[in-house]
């Protein structure tokens, strides 16, 4: 059995580690280890706790650790798993008081998120074909990988492992705690199955494609939408030119921006503020809706 680090603090030369450990059934049990050579009044001491079953229970031991207040040390490492948690739970702790401590957790957790993220978006990509059947109900990040000149106008960001595929666009569900949008339903019934109004993507798509597709926008109230012919002609060109990877995670709007910020697709003009093509979009956008307030 390998224990994993879930999270590490520190003081001079000593430290507090919470493990993790998969128990035969599965699941995970956690753990202590502290090194208190520097920590006062009880420096030289090594101690390793009992186990605790739950990740809020791991938190009881955190907090009975002798001499020590684990929040109020120098955060070390923090497991992508657990970093949303700890990050939560710190920020209730420290709110009001020692800003640049705060900061630190801050900086350590988010960059955790960002990489693991990452890693997991950067994997091969899905056909749309095998997406029903495999893009889970759950919270979290996905990304959009296009074929290299599908679209002739899109800057490249070649995928690390599938030559001829660049990411086009990063997207979370729910966009905030109120909404119960999942990755599958916000890709399976906005992203490749709703009209364009209902999709900032998929209209971004038809705005950039417009000419190639021969699409003609209509008014519908307030929204720009497509014809039903012409909104089943843009998915098929998506089932024919693009991929799909995603990741399960709570809360992603915590860590959107910075998932945005690190990957750079071209096609999110939020939190991507350096793009060049940023403008490129806003302006086919834009174009997408005079050409619908122009049709009769």
């Amino acid at each position: 059995m390998t224990d994993q680090i879930v999270l590490e603090v520190g003081a001079e030369d000593g430290s507090l580690k919470l493990y993790r450990r998969r128990m035969l059934d599965g699941t995970f049990a956690f753990f202590t280890s502290l090194n208190a050579m520097g920590f006062e009044d009880i420096a030289g001491l090594q101690e390793t706790s009992g186990f605790a079953a739950s990740f809020q229970n791991a938190v009881a031991l955190l907090d009975a650790a002798p001499g020590c207040d684990w929040t109020r040390l120098h955060p070390m490492s923090v497991h992508a798993d657990y970093a949303t948690s700890v990050l939560q739970l710190v920020e209730t702790r420290l709110s009001g008081e020692r800003e640049h401590l705060l900061d630190r957790w801050r900086q350590l957790c988010l960059a955790e998120l960002v990489r693991e993220v990452a890693e997991h978006l950067r994997r091969s990509p899905e056909r749309l074909d095998d997406v029903r059947a495999k893009i889970p109900s759950s919270d979290g990040l996905y990304a959009w990988w296009v074929r290299r000149g599908a679209i002739a106008s899109v800057p490249s960001r070649p995928h690390p492992t599938e030559p001829g595929f660049d990411l086009l666009y990063v997207g979370i569900a729910p966009a905030r705690a109120s909404s119960a949008s999942t990755i599958r339903s916000r890709v399976l019934e906005n992203h490749l199955g709703g009209n364009i109004a209902a999709s900032t993507f998929r209209f971004t798509l038809a705005a950039l494609l417009k000419d190639e597709l021969h699409l003609v926008p209509l008014k519908k109230g307030k929204k720009t939408v497509l014809s039903s012919e012409q909104n089943s002609q843009l998915s098929t060109w998506q089932r024919a030119n693009l991929r799909m990877t995603w990741h399960a995670a709570a809360k992603p709007w915590l860590f959107e921006a910075a998932v945005i910020a690190e990957l750079k697709p071209p096609l999110n003009i939020d939190d991507n503020h350096d793009d060049a093509f940023r403008s490129t979009v806003k302006q086919a956008r834009a174009a997408l809706r005079r050409l619908a307030s122009e049709q009769p």
